[in-house]
């Protein structure tokens, strides 16, 4: 990938690829779930969190709605 070395690109793959997560946001600590769900479970739990008003866009001027899964 351009601009990252190839061990970073590494680092990544493991991690999406082979890990449980969980999001945390201002103390709040949500489910674990593993990361070969890949940036689907972390956009369902984002836009519940905005439907519910748990949390507010912190980049409106950027992006539509304020948040960015990259």
């Amino acid at each position: 990938m351009k601009g990252f070395s190839p061990l970073w690109c590494q680092w990544i793959q493991d991690f999406v690829s082979r890990r449980s997560v969980v999001v945390k946001v201002n103390n709040d600590t949500g489910w674990y779930f593993k990361t070969n769900k890949g940036q689907h479970m972390l956009a369902i739990f984002i836009t519940r969190a905005k439907e519910d008003d748990q949390i507010h866009g912190l980049i409106p001027h950027l992006v539509d709605g304020g948040f960015s899964i990259l």
